[in-house]
């Protein structure tokens, strides 16, 4: 699992390291539109860690699984919470 995540996290931000370089040789050479490509592709990269971890990891998948689908803990959760907020407003 660890050399699929550090491959990933490679790939996903080789492009934006590229680019960075590309500006830093040329900095009026590079076309604006190909800076926002590779930005938002890196910026992926945080997505990818629990989408990696649901697939390989058992236990995670189990517990992410649980928490996902568990609606009415949570909304009591949020509820409470909501409520203590808005009691701590006036």
């Amino acid at each position: 699992m660890s050399v699929i995540m550090v491959v990933t996290f490679t790939v996903i931000w080789s492009p934006y390291a590229w680019v960075a370089i590309w500006i830093i040789i040329s900095p009026h050479s590079v076309p604006l539109a190909l800076t926002t490509l590779p930005t938002v592709f890196a910026k992926t990269s945080s997505a990818m860690n629990p989408i990696i971890y649901f697939i390989m990891n058992p236990n995670f998948r189990g517990e992410a699984i649980k928490v996902l689908t568990t609606k009415r803990k949570m909304n009591r959760v949020v509820d409470a919470a909501t409520l203590a907020f808005k009691q701590r407003i006036r």
